[in-house]
């Protein structure tokens, strides 16, 4: 099995999906799940690369792998997700946006830093390590996905 995204006419990614390639060129497309359309541009894209770097030493394709919102790039030969800020620039080796300065070294495991667009610059925020041990909380994360699914899929809630 392989991972498809749905590329619409403006090179937008609608969709990504598990198929086959034969499955796709024996029903010359498929139904879109998001948009309900009998899709024909199906484009596919490789869940271990990312950056421009296929993370298990393979072959890289695509840059990344495709996201609900990115942007094929078909000169790039390349999905790119959505530009985060105004003033940040696509890194072309990576496909992926940059701040216009580096983000500082992060010293104190209970501070992070996030850009601020009106300052153009890093700024420090406080940060707390969530209870799943992977996520970090800050004045703009209110709540753990994963431990959202994990409650929203235990029958006693």
């Amino acid at each position: 099995m392989a991972h498809f995204a749905h590329v619409t006419q403006e090179n937008n990614v609608c969709s990504v999906i598990v198929i086959e390639q034969d499955v796709l060129d024996a029903h010359n497309g498929w139904r879109c799940p998001n948009c309900g359309v009998h899709a024909t541009r199906w484009v596919q894209t490789s869940y271990d690369t990312v950056h421009g770097v296929h993370t298990k030493g393979g072959t890289p394709l695509r840059k990344n792998f495709a996201g609900i919102g990115f942007t094929y790039d078909t000169a790039r030969d390349a999905f790119i997700p959505h530009k985060p800020y105004a003033s940040w620039v696509l890194d072309e080796d990576a496909c992926d946006w940059k701040a216009p300065k580096k983000e500082p070294t992060i010293t104190d495991p209970n501070k992070t830093y996030k850009w601020n667009e009106a300052l153009q610059d890093f700024e420090k925020i406080h940060s707390i390590r969530c209870a799943c041990g992977t996520c970090m909380f800050d004045d703009t994360k209110l709540f753990c996905v994963k431990l959202a699914e994990i409650e929203s899929t235990n029958p006693q809630n």
